[in-house]
């Protein structure tokens, strides 16, 4: 259900115990509002889930979404996850190889521009890199370097060896790498020094598809087909985003015939769209809801309140019956689906009674107090507010009150930050 070629994989940072429930399913509507031409032409207008227009430089903010409907219409990476497969494969590289699996060789992709003109070579590697690792080099971008260093913190070096053929070397074997990569976008050297750092997220140039046409911050983003893409170009005449980070009126617009695509609607509207007539369409779609607590800190640097927490909520019930079928229940970071979902992955099944237990085990037979901050969207928090009263109910029963606080998804990204 993705227009682009990357899916979502959030993984968890904590035990399994605060694995709360996993998006099986995505659900999307279309309908025949303007001006769709069945993929021949025309224009999409999708209502997405993200609160804003995403920040257009390599790093869109406004979580995934950001980076699935913005940031792989404008660029490429390296290495590319297919969506239909969850495999790695190669995007700008054409191959690559490894001998050790510290120093990788990649052959990249030859005959492909960026959108103004300008040729993808090894040169235009490198300053990218640079503009993420090179502390003194001209066109290092502190904010942008921040936000990926965790894609790039085992790059030791890197060089070109030819103009075609990119050598990158690890300070030590990472299993992580490749697929890192595919996060790592590439724009256009000459529209970064045409324009500087602080001006080139107005001026997005990349390899990808689409190329921006217009903006209206907080109200909508236009992007035009890239004719000389070298994989596939568009057939679309444009493509609209516009931020509608509410189901309501993400499905009233739909049916009203303002867009023609609304990501997730509200589950309960699913069975009423079908015998309207409209396309409703679910994929399987790798993605974990977490909860994630600072496990720091008390309460949950107890693991028997984490396992409490996890065994407290009926996540059959949340996916069959508050989400309408349109989700999973999860057991850990990967998706049974998926070859590398473990057979012998613990489970923590639904419990109140063990939850009950565990915490009086902890200590907090009385009862407990906790405060969680939630994004109203945003990153695949697609049903945030139904499913955190869903859980804030099941909790209740076994003694943990829960508290949300909510915040649109760049302010609850950064809350812990900002003291919220």
């Amino acid at each position: 259900m993705n227009v682009s070629k990357s899916m979502l994989m959030l993984v968890i940072t904590a035990a399994a115990a605060v694995s709360i429930t996993a998006c099986g399913k995505t659900a999307a509507i279309s309908s025949s509002a303007p001006a769709a031409k069945n993929g021949s032409g025309g224009t999409l207008i999708i209502g997405a889930t993200f609160s804003n227009i995403p920040n257009m430089d390599v790093y869109p903010d406004q979580g995934y979404e950001g980076r699935r409907f913005v940031g792989n219409q404008l660029y490429d990476p390296l290495i590319a996850q297919n969506p239909n497969t969850n495999e790695l494969e190669p995007d700008l590289a054409q191959s690559y190889d490894t001998s050790d699996n510290k120093v990788w060789t990649f052959h990249l992709r030859p005959n492909v521009t960026f959108h103004d003109g300008t040729p993808w070579n090894t040169s235009a590697a490198v300053f990218n890199l640079d503009r993420l690792m090179k502390t003194d080099f001209k066109y290092y971008y502190a904010p942008v370097a921040a936000l990926l260093i965790s894609k790039t913190k085992s790059i030791a070096s890197y060089k070109a060896l030819d103009d075609m053929t990119l050598q990158i070397t690890l300070k030590e074997p990472d299993s992580f790498f490749v697929s890192d990569l595919t996060q790592i976008y590439f724009a256009s050297p000459a529209a970064i020094q045409k324009y500087g750092n602080e001006d080139y997220q107005n001026h997005p140039t990349g390899t990808g598809p689409f190329k921006l046409d217009k903006v209206l911050p907080r109200q909508e983003l236009d992007l035009v087909p890239n004719r000389d893409y070298w994989n596939h170009p568009p057939k679309l005449d444009k493509l609209v985003l516009r931020p509608m980070p509410d189901p309501a009126s993400r499905l009233a617009a739909v049916l009203a015939g303002q867009i023609n695509w609304a990501e997730v609607p509200p589950t309960e509207s699913i069975d009423q769209l079908k015998q309207k007539g409209f396309q409703v369409l679910t994929k399987p779609y790798p993605h974990i809801w977490e909860v994630i607590p600072n496990m720091a800190k008390p309460p949950f640097n107890d693991k028997r309140v984490r396992e409490a927490f996890v065994e407290a909520i009926d996540r059959e019930s949340m996916s069959d019956k508050l989400l309408n079928g349109a989700a999973a229940p999860a057991n850990g970071a990967m998706f049974p689906e998926s070859k590398y979902y473990p057979e012998d992955a613990q489970k923590y099944p639904y419990d109140a009674e063990n939850a009950k237990k565990l915490l009086k085990e902890a200590g907090y037979e009385g009862g407990l107090n906790i405060t969680l901050n939630m994004p109203t969207s945003g990153s695949g928090n697609m049903w945030p507010l139904p499913m955190s009263e869903y859980i804030q109910s099941q909790e209740e029963k076994v003694g943990i009150h829960v508290k949300f606080r909510t915040y649109d998804w760049k302010r609850n990204f950064n809350a812990e930050k900002d003291g919220l």
